[in-house]
């Protein structure tokens, strides 16, 4: 995991080391009950679409993407408050 701020809004990042997913499905992954094909994790495809509600909710978004070495990553960004102090 890392987080990091840019400016007013700070980036809370996973990544994963497993094989990604596949380009083509990207864009459907934080759709409710989707699970991108060939998926051999258990659940419902509802853990990614709580996330991006949640992100959403807060004034901010979900942002995945393959790692270019590969692996998944999840990002987070949102607003921080005006005065808010990250401590490392």
């Amino acid at each position: 995991m890392e987080a990091r701020r840019q400016g007013e809004r700070i980036v809370i990042s996973v990544r994963d080391h497993g094989p990604g997913v596949d380009a083509e499905h990207l864009s459907q992954l934080g759709e409710p009950f989707y699970r991108a094909p060939g998926q051999t994790a258990q659940g419902h495809g509802l853990g990614l679409a709580i996330a991006r509600r949640a992100a959403e909710r807060h004034g901010g978004s979900l942002i995945l993407a393959n790692h270019q070495g590969g692996g998944f990553i999840a990002s987070v960004d949102l607003p921080l408050e005006p005065g808010v102090v990250i401590q490392p």
